[in-house]
């Protein structure tokens, strides 16, 4: 059962002979619902509060993600750029082998 500083503020007790005094107890009750009341609005400040930190970190997070698969794009593209570079590396290298033994031959045959 949720109590609220309105239920304690308005509870009522029953006289009996030998209870409490009634002052007493109205004014622990209100020291009561008073607490229970700043408590009620601390929860809720908190509970905002909670909310924007978990907003903030899904920021977050998201971002994370974005750089992550940036950064392994970025690696792939360089990676392909390299391999691409090998080969045209490769193939240069190849036609000036070439080139050379047929220079070699002619000078040979000469």
């Amino acid at each position: 059962m949720k109590i609220t500083p309105l239920d304690i503020r308005q509870k009522r007790f029953e006289s009996a002979l030998s209870g409490f005094r009634k002052t007493d107890v109205e004014s622990f009750l209100e020291s009561v619902a008073s607490e229970v009341e700043e408590l009620v609005k601390s929860n809720g400040a908190l509970r905002d509060e909670l909310n924007h930190v978990q907003l903030r970190l899904q920021q977050q997070l998201d971002r994370e993600r974005t750089l992550q698969e940036t950064l392994l794009t970025a690696q792939r593209l360089s990676e392909n750029i390299k391999t691409a570079q090998r080969r045209k590396q490769s193939s240069f290298l190849l036609r000036l082998s070439t080139r050379r033994r047929k220079s070699s031959r002619a000078r040979t045959r000469s």
